[in-house]
């Protein structure tokens, strides 16, 4: 008997020892599952992370291509502009060449131009020397400029 129930003590210790090993492998395990959970949960944030991310990026790449769009258009609107002022003041200058003021041609307003250059080397060289006579005769007075220049311009600048 003492053997039985030496026995019964002995089964009893190992069935106590298996079921808090028993314990602390369902511990593990539902810590284990929980640390499962948790990466599947930060795997399915992430993954919406790229996702919105991966949207984002491509609405910034179709607002980028109409900002570029319309500072091509931009661009080639003003060149067309341009183009087109500087035709007007040609148009606009042939067309009322006729009020000039002063001179005849574009020739002789370059060579007033370089008459007035001459006279002011020469007023450096030659302090001494009165220039007022030669600027009367070769340089007007008034610069020449075309009647409603200005305004023909601004409408011409406008599409």
């Amino acid at each position: 008997m003492r053997r039985l129930l030496r026995l019964k003590q002995e089964y009893g210790q190992k069935v106590s020892n298996v079921q808090v090993e028993n314990k602390k492998l369902w511990v593990e395990a539902s810590t284990t599952d929980e640390l499962v959970e948790t990466f599947i949960v930060k795997h399915t944030e992430l993954e919406l992370k790229i996702g919105l991310l991966t949207f984002e990026n491509e609405d910034m790449r179709k607002e980028f291509h109409l900002y570029k769009f319309e500072v091509n258009a931009m661009a080639k609107r003003l060149k067309w502009q341009l183009s087109s002022t500087g035709e007007a003041v040609v148009e606009n200058f042939v067309a009322h060449f006729h009020e000039m003021a002063e001179y005849d041609g574009l020739g002789l307003y370059w060579r007033g131009v370089a008459y007035d250059e001459i006279l002011k080397r020469l007023a450096n060289l030659r302090p001494q020397m009165d220039l007022a006579p030669l600027k009367e005769e070769y340089i007007p007075a008034e610069a020449s400029t075309l009647v409603g220049e200005n305004e023909e311009l601004d409408n011409a600048m406008d599409p």
